[in-house]
């Protein structure tokens, strides 16, 4: 099941991720160009990401209040892609489900 990730408009979104093998081993991240970005096939809005342990391939997803608060309402996926020279894999991260500010 994909996790689900509640995010209110126009706060500061930061999500842990590790990025994992087939076996569920961290994968390290050096040499590894990570990006992601929320939406659907038809639209994409950028999310930032941030090594925060390379060795052990752990990131976070961030963005800021500002950007945030552009996000429409509604259940959207994060994705995360990992581009390795040259070759690049595109993952599921989880599901945004993003609601008006409170």
């Amino acid at each position: 099941m994909t996790p689900r990730v509640t995010v209110y408009k126009g706060s500061t979104f930061n999500l842990a991720a590790r990025w994992l093998d087939t076996a569920g081993a961290p994968r390290p991240l050096a040499g590894v160009v990570v990006t992601a970005w929320m939406g659907t096939d038809a639209f994409a809005l950028p999310v930032g990401t941030l090594a925060t342990n390379a060795v052990l391939g752990d990131y976070v997803f961030n963005a800021l209040p500002a950007a945030v608060a552009t996000w429409p309402v509604g259940v959207w996926a994060l994705y995360a892609q990992y581009e390795i020279a040259g070759v690049v894999t595109k993952e599921l991260a989880c599901l945004l489900d993003v609601q008006e500010a409170r």
